[in-house]
């Protein structure tokens, strides 16, 4: 990738990603504008940035003050002649529970710099970008796709900025202006430090061991990212976002409950009773339905109950497995197809429990013994399957149970 004679603001440049992109992008030939209120980290920036390339411009800039911004933009077209990139970086977070009695300045504070100042100084950019058929890199968070406790404000301002890069996306693509995101996880950066936070160097070993790769992004990793996006190599990408987290997001989402419109019966509401309404609107929504406890077999079972189907010994597992059978039996009843349902607890030669075993009608006059919930639909093979398609989960043990017993 090369940046030769392009010319790209850089807001939050002072440290972490905005510095890291700024460097690489001098290096890379560009022409770099240095924007962020502190001028001492700025500084020493603009002497790494001309230790690498064309030395960039510095100016020093409150983003959310609107003079400050139009001050960014003129200058910027005064000294260059144009924009070609613009990478909305600067952005900070705060640990505010929403019961706090300063939520809501809290949440002004952080929608003014994470979100309003992205939109008015994209706005102010705009013209120029058009001329220049740029693009906008903006950088979001996996705080935009799932919430992160004490932190609603950051999670609100993210996924608004999210929703905000996909609409003028489809609005500036004819215009030629492409308009992408890029949703880290977990980087090194000053970020943490900024919200207060002690033992910086712990926490980040602490968040690395949760994250799927064992591992915390350094902002070098999503400079990469950032300069794909910003270049010719990705001219047909617009609107898109680009997690980078080091397998956060695909691990710790929840499961979205699109199984549970697999259900044959639309009526199926009128037939639960209350332990089976609570257990299945549970499920869906994502709640806890029960308190964390050890598993005999070691794992914990946490208070949603992402463990218990997926074990074969957990003692909770059972009554709830049971449970989410009789659902499955009284949608089928419904539908006018006869079955029943195996009392939990039998014991089999094998020492296994068929506990909620369904038998159907079957083709050629056979039966399946059916057990609904054999899959566990939080087990990480089958989240990201379940989450697309209702039913993906049971549909993969159909395959292997219409193959085991059609024999």
């Amino acid at each position: 990738m090369s940046f030769k004679d392009k010319v790209v603001i850089v807001t939050g440049a002072s440290s972490g990603i905005g510095a890291a992109t700024a460097v690489e992008l001098c290096r890379q030939g560009a022409a770099v504008v240095l924007a962020a209120r502190n001028q001492a980290k700025l500084a020493a920036v603009r002497a790494r940035c001309a230790a690498a390339g064309p030395p960039p411009l510095l100016l020093p800039t409150d983003l959310v003050n609107e003079a400050d911004l139009r001050n960014l933009v003129d200058k910027t077209v005064e000294k260059y002649g144009k924009i070609d990139v613009l990478i909305n970086n600067a952005g900070f977070g705060s640990e505010t529970p929403f019961e706090d009695p300063n939520a809501v300045i809290v949440f002004d504070d952080i929608i003014g710099l994470n979100l309003r100042a992205v939109v008015q100084l994209t706005h102010l950019a705009l013209p120029h970008l058009i001329r220049s058929k740029g693009n906008v890199v903006n950088i979001s968070s996996v705080a935009a796709l799932s919430p992160i406790k004490d932190m609603f404000a950051y999670c609100t301002a993210k996924a608004g900025l999210d929703h905000f890069s996909r609409c003028i996306a489809s609005e500036l693509a004819p215009k030629g202006v492409r308009v992408n995101l890029v949703n880290p996880g977990p980087v090194r950066t000053d970020f943490v430090e900024n919200m207060g936070k002690e033992e910086v160097g712990k926490f980040y070993e602490n968040i690395g061991q949760m994250m799927p790769l064992k591992r915390v992004s350094e902002p070098e990793e999503i400079t990469d990212v950032i300069l794909f996006l910003a270049s010719e190599k990705a001219k047909g990408v617009t609107g898109a976002s680009w997690v980078t987290d080091d397998g956060h997001y695909a691990a710790f989402t929840r499961e979205s409950g699109a199984w549970l419109h697999a259900l044959p019966s639309p009526q199926l509401g009128t037939l639960l009773d209350n332990n089976t309404l609570r257990v299945a609107a549970a499920l869906r929504v994502g709640c806890n339905e029960g308190e964390e406890h050890r598993c005999v077999c070691g794992a914990t079972a946490d208070r949603q109950g992402h463990h218990g189907l997926g074990c074969t010994r957990c003692a909770r597992r059972f009554p709830r497995h049971h449970v989410l059978n009789d659902i499955i039996r009284r949608a089928l009843v419904s539908a006018n197809i006869p079955c029943t349902l195996g009392p939990p607890g039998l014991c089999r030669l094998d020492g296994k429990r068929p506990d909620g075993l369904t038998l159907v009608p079957w083709e050629r006059g056979r039966c399946l013994l059916w057990d609904a919930t054999c899959v566990s639909t939080f087990a990480a093979s089958h989240i990201n399957g379940t989450i697309r398609q209702a039913g993906s989960a049971a549909e993969n043990a159909a395959r292997h149970k219409h193959k085991k017993y059609s024999r």
